[in-house]
């Protein structure tokens, strides 16, 4: 039962961001910029923390702060008619700079951000937690029996059907970038609770993995709990495989890559049965 406790735990910061890129997704916009936003998310949670001794404003901080940046990346791609796709990857290097810059400018290092005090009590981490999975399901209802869930599925696939209804198009897709942005920076949040400090690159490619868990469930919000469990799974187990003796000699670098090994595998395993 602990362990799969831990499990839950330990996938939440995955499966909010998987479900936020499904979201995006269902709008036609690939959301690559997920893996910057739980940089950003985690370290604006941190240092909102840090100065203000409140982590609920550490929290509301950084979403208000990366929603705004969604909403900036969508409108930017509208006006500029850019490609959505280019803008997440600006969005990534921006915010990796930014991050850089910023922790030098407060705290006078690039380096790992901590101190001697726990300023995210164990209980402020398990609430977030447990917000992540009852956002998660009710995003998998929203979308299954509302109204709102079928006009988020199909803006991307069949905007004349809302326009010819008086649906905004624009509002939902702007709407997806923020929700995406949201969902990924609440995952930076959750980490920097956990470790009560902030890592660069703390995210560890589970902005990356939580679009491979997407494409993987083909767009559907159960395959892709399914998906995000298998993946938690992996990266659980091979996390600790370095305690069973025969695995010791292997290098730590190999063990933590095997998840995306993992991750790759299923992938080219699923183009193959396309074809």
């Amino acid at each position: 039962m602990e362990v799969v406790i831990d499990l839950f735990r330990f996938g939440s910061p995955l499966l909010i961001t998987a479900v936020g890129a499904l979201i995006s997704e269902f709008a036609g916009i690939m959301a690559v910029f997920a893996d910057g936003f739980i940089n950003l998310g985690s370290f604006l949670c941190y240092t909102v923390t840090f100065f203000s001794g409140s982590p609920v404003l550490g929290v509301f901080i950084s979403v208000i702060i990366c929603v705004l940046l969604g909403w900036s990346g969508a409108l930017a791609t509208k006006i500029l008619k850019a490609n959505p796709f280019l803008i997440g990857l600006a969005i990534n290097l921006s915010v990796n700079g930014l991050i850089s810059l910023l922790s030098v400018s407060f705290f006078g290092t690039r380096g790992v951000l901590s101190t001697s005090e726990d300023i995210f009590s164990y209980e402020f981490y398990i609430g977030l937690v447990i917000c992540s999975w009852v956002m998660a399901i009710f995003i998998a209802i929203l979308l299954g029996i509302t109204k709102y869930g079928l006009q988020i599925k199909i803006t991307g696939t069949a905007p004349e059907a809302l326009f010819f209804r008086g649906i905004k198009v624009s509002l939902w897709e702007n709407l997806s970038w923020c929700i995406a942005a949201a969902f990924s920076c609440f995952a930076g949040c959750i980490l920097t609770a956990h470790l009560s400090s902030f890592v660069p690159n703390i995210s560890a490619g589970k902005g990356w993995l939580a679009l491979a868990a997407v494409f993987l469930a083909k767009k559907n919000i159960f395959s892709l709990f399914i998906a995000v469990m298998v993946f938690v799974s992996a990266e659980f187990l091979f996390s600790g495989i370095q305690n069973i003796s025969i695995f010791q000699n292997i290098s730590p670098s190999v063990t933590l890559a095997f998840p995306y090994i993992i991750t790759l595998i299923l992938i080219c395993f699923d183009i193959k049965k396309k074809t």
